[in-house]
């Protein structure tokens, strides 16, 4: 059903996916449209690889810098900045 449910703009995106196809996919489908200062949250990135690695992959393939944090040993939470933001920190 993504992107085609998908609301236009999203200020919280909590991913509960543990494979690295639904994880990619739903990222790729949702967060362009999280906003500047909106809430990520993956529940599986410390418990599952497939879902680490999708996280990783698609910030990486999309030059997104940004910093997960650890909410406990799975989930992880990032601030998405604003692009000047996050230009800067990868730099």
């Amino acid at each position: 059903t993504l992107p085609r449910n998908a609301a236009e703009q999203i200020g919280l995106l909590r991913l509960n996916t543990d494979r690295y196809e639904t994880t990619y996919h739903a990222l790729k489908c949702l967060y362009p449209r999280l906003t500047a200062g909106g809430i990520f949250i993956v529940d599986d990135y410390g418990a599952r690889q497939g879902a680490k690695q999708a996280v990783d992959a698609y910030l990486r393939d999309q030059g997104i810098a940004v910093n997960l944090r650890t909410i406990d040993d799975a989930g992880r939470w990032a601030i998405k900045q604003p692009l000047s933001a996050a230009l800067r920190m990868a730099a």
